[in-house]
């Protein structure tokens, strides 16, 4: 057991201890049980070296203030934050499952629908902490938790807002110190690798295109020019990356393009909100996932075909892009048609001309028409 890691057994105000669940570079995540509820609840603390750090210790306790104030079924129940005794804690809903960065290093990538489900109700909690004025900040794999119910159903949940940002709060306390950077490297915004401050709900919309990226594709867009945090911030700030179909080339195009608007260097060029992102994305999920979704994001539209000049795509890539079995199959059935009709026409045209003439009505039987002609004689 480490330093200052809460043994079994111990009793934190009306919790106790039941086994440690979990752990990250600032603290601790516990399964512990109420003692007046007998609920079984999680508890993250905060380790002892850094809360007499007053901006450490202001970023957990907004984390879970922030939290409690966005009520949907997809982000994580806080039901209490505080310091109980000398602890800083923070009291939320006891899951059981995995987080979506654990699936993806077992499996690497996801079924396109598999995917799609997953991520909409993420994006549908992502809105709701928008409507509230919270950028989250810190989208990621890891953050996006797949708890599993008493039948197996799985329902994802937005984790961890130690880093949002409240648009309406100008002071809010979790602005970075000095040079440090607040989020994670290979998720961050163009904007946030530029040093600007001025982040706003699109920064979560790239994150959330990033993600889309590598659960499609099993691998991070700039993961090749990751050799230090420097070139990584300088990549991502340029935007340039490999098109997901040079990974997976099975993606449909317009999904494809999708991901790409969610990535645009320029947040002006991507979705005007999350919610336009879901939306493009409700034609590529299951048809439960459809019916579970259309009231969030409206009817399934048919995809917008792959633009020419999408963000992050050159157009050596673009002309890669590939055709679909159903488009080619399309142009076929299509040119044969028109080949059928160009040759009835003809041959109602040939037949009403030999009519005319008062020859035979079969303008495909010269040879009967000419015997004809002789006996006649």
């Amino acid at each position: 057991m480490s330093e200052g890691e809460l043994a079994p057994g111990t009793t934190v105000g009306q919790y106790v201890v039941e086994k440690r669940i979990g752990a990250g570079g600032m603290g601790e995540v516990y399964q512990a049980m109420h003692t007046g509820l007998n609920k079984r609840v999680a508890i993250k603390t905060l380790r002892s070296e850094h809360a007499n750090n007053e901006v450490v210790l202001g970023r957990f306790l907004r984390e879970g203030q922030v939290a409690s104030r966005i009520r949907h079924p997809n982000v994580v129940d806080i039901t209490d934050v505080g310091v109980i005794g000398d602890l800083p804690c923070m009291v939320m809903e006891f899951m059981q499952g995995e987080a979506l960065s654990d699936l993806l290093k077992r499996e690497k990538k996801l079924p396109l629908t598999e995917v799609i489900e997953w991520l909409l109700p993420v994006i549908a909690a992502v809105h709701a902490a928008h409507v509230q004025g919270v950028v989250h900040r810190d989208i990621k794999p890891a953050n996006i938790f797949l708890a599993k119910n008493y039948s197996g159903e799985v329902t994802p949940k937005v984790l961890d807002f130690g880093i949002s940002k409240v648009l309406e709060d100008p002071g809010e306390i979790t602005r970075s110190s000095g040079s440090s950077f607040l989020g994670s490297p290979h998720y961050a915004s163009p904007e946030l690798a530029r040093g600007e401050k001025d982040l706003d709900a699109k920064s979560d919309q790239y994150a959330l295109g990033v993600v889309l990226y590598e659960a499609s594709c099993g691998v991070r867009p700039f993961a090749g020019k990751a050799t230090s945090f420097m070139a990584l911030m300088y990549a991502i700030a340029g935007g340039q990356f490999a098109r997901p179909t040079e990974h997976e080339p099975s993606l449909p195009p317009a999904f494809e393009a999708t991901v790409l608007r969610a990535m645009a260097t320029n947040r002006e060029d991507r979705f005007p909100s999350v919610v336009e992102l879901g939306a493009a994305l409700l034609p590529f999920a299951s048809p439960r996932a459809v019916l579970l979704w259309e009231p969030v994001f409206g009817k399934v539209r048919a995809p917008d075909a792959a633009s020419p000049h999408l963000p992050g795509a050159t157009p050596a890539a673009e002309a890669r892009a590939p055709v679909s079995l159903l488009s080619a199959l399309t142009r076929v059935v299509g040119w044969v048609a028109l080949f059928a009709l160009g040759l009835t026409l003809s041959w109602g045209a040939m037949r009403l001309f030999a009519m005319s003439k008062g020859v035979s009505a079969d303008p495909f039987s010269p040879a009967k028409a000419s015997v004809e002609s002789a006996d006649s004689k």
